[in-house]
This record gives C-alpha cells, sequence and structure tokens, in this order.
C-alpha cells in the first residue's frame, strides 16, 4: 500500500522520518485518520436496541437503570460510561478508559463465569448475575452494568475462557 502525496508521488506509509516524500498535511491527515481506527478499535459501543435490551431485563434494578441512562449519554461508550459511573462512587481510575473497563471487568470474572450463571449469560440473561454480582461488592453496584454489557460484548464464551478447564 502507498499513499499519494499531495506533489504526485507515492509514498509507503509509515517511513515518516522522509518528510521530502510527505507534504505536511498529508501526514497529519494520515496520522489522524489511523489514531481515529485505532481509538475505535479500542472502544465498545453498545447500540441503543441493546440499551433497550438491558433496560427491559434489568427493570427491577434502580441502579442497573441509572447507569443505562449514562451509557446512553454516553452514545453507548462503556468505557467512558464505567469511567463516569466509577467517578460518582468515589473511584479515581489512573489509567486510560479503554484500558480500565477490562481490567475491572476481569476482576469479577470468577463471579461472572460460575457454571451455575454460564447458561443465562449466553442466552442474554443478565438479571440474575446484575443481583449477584452487585450482593458480592466485587465492585460497587452502578458498575455492574458496564461490566455485564462488555462481557455481552466480549461473548461471554470468550470472556470466560481462561478460567475453563483445559481438556
Amino acid at each position: 500500500m502507498f499513499l499519494q502525496t499531495s506533489g504526485g508521488g507515492h509514498c509507503p506509509p509509515f517511513f515518516f522520518a522522509q518528510w521530502q516524500c510527505f507534504g505536511t498535511i498529508v501526514v497529519i491527515a494520515y496520522l489522524s485518520s489511523r489514531l481515529a481506527t485505532f481509538n475505535n478499535n479500542l472502544m465498545t459501543i453498545v447500540t441503543s436496541a441493546e440499551i433497550e435490551n438491558f433496560r427491559s431485563e434489568l427493570a427491577d434494578y434502580p441502579d442497573a437503570l441509572a447507569a443505562l441512562d449514562v451509557i446512553e449519554d454516553c452514545e453507548g461508550d462503556l468505557e467512558d460510561a464505567a469511567m463516569v459511573l466509577a467517578i460518582r462512587v468515589g473511584q479515581q481510575p489512573e489509567i486510560a478508559n479503554a484500558e480500565w473497563l477490562p481490567i475491572v471487568s476481569k476482576k469479577c470474572r470468577a463471579v461472572i463465569c460460575q457454571e451455575e450463571f454460564r447458561d443465562e449469560l449466553v442466552n442474554g440473561k443478565f438479571a440474575r448475575m446484575m443481583g449477584h454480582l452487585a450482593a458480592t461488592k466485587l465492585c460497587p453496584s452502578p458498575l455492574v452494568t458496564p461490566i455485564l454489557m462488555y462481557v455481552a460484548q466480549q461473548g461471554v464464551e470468550n470472556f470466560c475462557e481462561p478460567l475453563d478447564p483445559v481438556s
């Protein structure tokens, strides 16, 4: 793959040290597009339909409904919503949004991946796990919803695979 420069020449991407090959605008535009692609790969975005499915599934949990409102306000970005919720409950995450939610979710993995809940989670039933995980106090109740949505996005089987026995 080669990039066309403003001068009409072609240069291989990632050879940014060769400034004579790129015009400044081309370099900035290319880097901006690559950074946007990279950032989009780090974000976990849920759709409004997914939010509504969780809203109906978790209707008996006021903290879940409040968390879903935050997720909606964050345009479905689970990482951003989880950071907002964490700050609201007094936590002060010191790492990037895209890294924090997966780390918190992994801390809850042993509970989430218990065999007695696995079939329900695989089938999109999160209400019982919502109550169970909130009761464990592994994380504040408002964070359980983005964690469960993150698990759903990753795929329950993929998320739980590290705990599965080796056959």
